[in-house]
């Protein structure tokens, strides 16, 4: 005999209502559980997968200082890059050598007319020595 109503299940009513609990519970339980594991796994198989030692590793650190003010005009390295010795690292411009570099040229163009002066000066006192010379015999002559 077949029976022709399901049969009602006492753990369940049909005009029972239930409120729906929310999933929170479950997902702190697992995130909890799975710590749990993440945490037991790092004991027992953590150093196969990391080194661990007592102590600190330590690299030597190289500065690069200027003894004046200058200012970077660029720089031809970045952050991380392996540099050799004696590599160019940028172009810096010193404000003092500037300075003294223009105060140079300033005194080679002073010279410069100088020395244009002193030129002309020495044609002319060439140019009139032989008429100078000319005089000095005539008036010895007379």
């Amino acid at each position: 005999m077949k029976r022709i109503k399901p049969r009602q299940r006492v753990d369940h009513i049909k005009t029972e209502v239930r409120m729906q609990k929310g999933s929170i519970g479950k997902w702190i339980y697992l995130l909890l559980l799975s710590c749990l594991v993440i945490w037991l796994f790092d004991i027992f198989f953590g150093r196969f997968f990391y080194l661990q030692a007592n102590g600190m590793v330590m690299k030597d650190t190289q500065t690069v200082s200027l003894s004046y003010t200058a200012q970077v005009k660029d720089i031809d390295v970045r952050d991380g890059i392996q540099v050799q010795a004696e590599q160019n690292l940028g172009e810096v411009v010193a404000m003092d050598i500037v300075e003294q570099l223009s105060t140079l040229s300033i005194k080679i163009s002073d010279l410069d007319t100088r020395i244009g002066a002193h030129r002309s000066r020495i044609e002319v006192v060439n140019a009139t020595l032989p008429i100078a010379k000319k005089r000095a015999e005539a008036m010895l002559k007379r």
